[in-house]
C-alpha cells in the first residue's frame, strides 16, 4: 500500500474506540511465522495466507471473531 502498511492500518483502527472490536483478517501470500506472528501482534484477529479454500475462509473468520479485542 503505498502511504500505510497492514500493520499500520490494523494499529489505526484499533485505535479508534468505536472499530476497537472490529474483527480484522489479514490475508496475505507471505506466510512465514514471523509476519503471521506480527500481525496477530500487531492487532490482527486472524490470518489467511495463499492459496486458500473456503474452508480456510470460514476457519479464519471463526477465529477473527474469537479473537477481538474486547
Amino acid at each position: 500500500m503505498p502511504k500505510m502498511s497492514g500493520l499500520q492500518i490494523i494499529q489505526e483502527v484499533r485505535a479508534t474506540s468505536r472499530l476497537k472490536s472490529l474483527p480484522i483478517v489479514i490475508y496475505s501470500g507471505e506466510v512465514s511465522r514471523e509476519i503471521v506472528m506480527e500481525a496477530v501482534q500487531g492487532g490482527a484477529s486472524g490470518f489467511l495466507g495463499y492459496p486458500f479454500s473456503v474452508s480456510d475462509v470460514e476457519s479464519a473468520l471463526k477465529t477473527a471473531i474469537k479473537n477481538v479485542p474486547k
